[in-house]
């Protein structure tokens, strides 16, 4: 065989030993996520709607107007009673981190809606999406907001002066509502919510009014009943002392016109992620809690153990709901899984190293001139001789004169910087796996946050860290209820975090249905 002949044989088998390598990369060089990567908590799921569907693998419910499937874990605790499908229910329970979300706990109530009419100054808003609760504090009053919730009129923003007139589902969620200006033509009714047992009951007869006394975990509050108010006991007979869920709308004069009772419950749950807002709750008021992206209502005077309630902290929360999804208590710490740079840290970043290098460069130049100073001081008290040896004395001063010494050149620091953040496909079908790559210029360990914002609203988030050399990806797989009529578009958001520097970087992809 000639010498030509055995190149042209090795370039043959190097280019099979390359293509061999292409095709096995994609399965071995990518590091899946592990569960040391996510944090490993569990999401609230409250919602209203008709239940159109249960099976062993998932539940489906309609939400105004929109069709939304949740899988069930294996191991899901979720008894659905004997003909609940097709009926319009509410569930509260609670999904697991996987992708996608599934089921693991949750319990079944009787829907029903209330007409509410509340007004006054937007303080803050957070709108629903298609798979996320939103929330409003409107006046003296704070509202959760369903998913999909529908508004008409005049758009929702903070510090106008608005009334809504709209409906509320036995959540206390408002659903559906007409938006307009405040002229104060309209009378307020608005929401009213509290879990707890039932101490004292006055049913209201159609021309005296009533009374019910709840004690919930944290406050014991009264509401006076206006004569001939709507009130379905449900779950309370109105004697004995249950544990029940009051919803219901209060007119001006603080009393209620209208109240539905259901069976309380409690459960235990674990949120992690950034504080970004905090409403506290009152023994009249509920309020709100945004972390890790999440809008959590408070109960009636929530209360909290540990660390104080600071924006900008990633912490853990583990607490209990009740039965209206609503947070009571909580013990408040920090969150194991946040990257070790903290949101806290990027607020010192002005007190840098680099300030140091400050002195040195102003003490060398001070001191060669001032050195040649003490001549002027011999020629003013000596004769003139002096003088002249004075002046003769003066011409050392040219010879040492220091040659400036070079300013040191300030060791340039790194600062957090993507080397690349990179997605698979560009173009992905529903249910097949999405791969994201990020490699940080320094090759050492970064924080990383990373979130997923898939067309219909829903997202995954990661707080983890780099391995040593700065490389972090993860696999996951996209959900079939990833899809929206408006867009296909899928944003990847990273976040590197670098001792006290931080940065960011996005990616897109189209999600195929």
């Amino acid at each position: 065989m000639t010498g030509h002949s055995l190149r042209r044989t090795g370039a043959v088998l190097l280019l099979l030993a390359f293509a061999l390598a292409a095709a096995v990369v994609p399965q071995i060089a990518r590091p899946s996520t592990t569960a040391a990567q996510t944090t490993q908590t569990t999401t609230p799921l409250d919602i209203c709607g008709v239940l159109q569907a249960a099976t062993p693998t998932g539940l489906t419910f309609t939400i105004n107007g929109l069709n939304i499937t949740y899988p069930l874990a294996s191991t899901n605790s979720v008894q659905v009673p004997s003909g609940e499908v097709g009926k319009n229910v509410c569930f509260v329970g609670q999904l697991n981190n996987l992708t996608p979300a599934q089921i693991v706990s949750g319990t079944f109530s009787d829907n029903y809606s209330a007409t509410v009419v509340v007004c006054g100054n937007v303080n803050s808003y957070v709108p629903a999406g298609a798979s996320t609760a939103g929330f409003i504090s409107i006046g003296t009053t704070s509202i959760p907001i369903g998913i999909n919730a529908n508004f008409s009129g005049t758009a929702i923003t903070v510090s106008q002066n608005l009334c809504i007139n709209g409906q509320v589902n036995a959540l206390g969620q408002l659903t559906v509502g007409a938006v307009s200006l405040n002229t104060g033509g309209t009378a307020p009714l608005t929401p009213i919510t509290a879990c707890g047992t039932v101490s004292a009951y006055t049913a209201p007869g159609a021309s005296t009014s009533g009374s019910i006394t709840i004690a919930t975990p944290t406050v014991t509050v009264t509401y006076p009943i206006v004569a001939a108010a709507a009130i379905n006991p449900s779950s309370f007979t109105g004697t004995g002392n249950p544990n029940v869920c009051l919803t219901g709308t209060m007119n001006a004069g603080g009393q209620l016109t209208q109240a539905t009772f259901t069976a309380n419950s409690s459960q235990s749950i674990t949120l992690c992620g950034v504080v970004t807002a905090y409403m506290a709750a009152s023994p009249s008021q509920t309020g709100s809690l945004t972390i890790g992206g999440l809008v959590i209502p408070l109960a009636l005077s929530a209360s909290f153990s540990g660390q104080p309630v600071v924006l900008q902290n990633n912490v853990c929360v583990q607490g209990s709901f009740n039965g209206l999804g609503q947070l009571v208590t909580g013990a408040i710490g920090p969150n194991p899984n946040a990257p070790t740079a903290t949101p806290t840290i990027t607020l010192t970043p002005t007190a840098t190293v680099t300030g140091t290098a400050v002195p040195p460069t102003s003490t060398p130049t001070a001191t060669p001139t001032n050195t040649p100073q003490p001549a002027a001081t011999v020629t003013a008290t000596a004769t003139a001789t002096a003088t002249a040896t004075a002046t003769a004395t003066t011409v050392p001063t040219n010879t040492p004169v220091p040659t400036p010494t070079p300013k040191p050149k300030p060791v340039k620091k790194y600062r957090a910087s993507f080397s690349y953040l990179s997605v698979w496909y560009h173009f992905i079908r529903l249910g097949t796996q999405e791969v994201v790559v990020v490699q940080a210029k320094k090759h050492a360990a970064h924080g990383i946050w990373l979130t997923v914002r898939f067309p219909s609203g829903r997202y995954l988030a990661y707080y983890t860290n780099t391995d040593s050399h700065g490389f972090w990806s993860t696999r996951f797989t996209i959900p079939k209820n990833a899809v929206s009529k408006f867009t296909s578009e899928a944003v990847v958001t990273a976040q590197l975090w670098y001792r006290n520097t931080t940065t960011k970087s996005y990616a897109t992809f189209f999600v195929v249905a």
